[in-house]
């Protein structure tokens, strides 16, 4: 005979007309509802989740910002410091060329110079031989130069001098009283005559004491600040 399995709903009330306690939930599948709820709720932010999601965003954009306007200035700086470069070698170009300038400008003007200097000697020479007479005997504040001493028909000595006047020459005077000495001691070796060149007019006023001396002792022929002076000593003073 073939057995006739009963259907769900006549177990289901024979167990309730038996007395036989309704079925009860594992808990084992209360723990991992539990579980898969938790990771239902991690998978679910809460607001404070969110609002910090937003923050970093915000964040992340704004160093985005900050990092343009870093590499803008970066490359701003970058530009400045070949624009200052450029600058830099120009302005040493125009040093370099203001260095030659200035050597060409220092090289006329010590061309200049040796002229005036070379037609000061003229000038003193031929002065020399209109106000003095032949064979007199000159001194020339000369400082050493011998062209200022050769003078034609005339005998030239150098001063300031050591020993002898007429061929070592020293240097300036100390103050007025030497000044006063060598030019008194050429007197007393024989000079007649004393110039003083242009280039040595500040004797002049440098030593005040031979100013007034030659003003008193002397007497001036010629004076002129493009040539220079020149005074007739006379006979040496007499000694009491």
């Amino acid at each position: 005979m073939l057995d006739v399995v009963p259907d769900m709903d006549s177990r289901t009330k024979r167990h309730r007309s038996s007395g036989s306690p309704a079925l009860r939930p594992d808990p084992a599948d209360r723990h991992a509802s539990r579980r898969a709820s938790r990771g239902v709720d991690r998978l679910t932010p809460p607001w404070s989740t969110r609002s910090d999601a937003a923050a970093i965003t915000a964040s992340a954009v704004a160093l985005e910002r900050l990092d343009a306007r870093v590499r803008v200035l970066c490359e701003s700086l970058a530009n400045a410091d070949r624009q200052d470069a450029d600058r830099i070698t120009r302005l040493r170009l125009l040093c370099e060329r203001l260095a030659d300038r200035n050597r060409e400008i220092q090289a006329l003007v010590g061309r200049v110079e040796r002229l005036r200097y070379h037609w000061m000697v003229q000038r003193i020479r031929r002065l020399i031989d209109r106000l003095t007479p032949s064979g007199a005997t000159v001194a020339v504040v000369s400082h050493g130069d011998g062209r200022l001493t050769a003078v034609t028909g005339r005998q030239g000595w150098h001063l300031p001098a050591v020993a002898r006047g007429d061929a070592v020459t020293a240097d300036d005077p100390i103050d007025s009283e030497a000044a006063i000495a060598q030019v008194e001691q050429l007197r007393l070796r024989g000079a007649r005559y004393l110039v003083i060149p242009r280039t040595a007019l500040w004797w002049l006023d440098r030593y005040r004491g031979l100013d007034e001396h030659l003003r008193q002792s002397a007497t001036c022929l010629f004076h002129d600040v493009r040539t220079g002076a020149l005074f007739a000593l006379g006979a040496a003073l007499s000694r009491p």
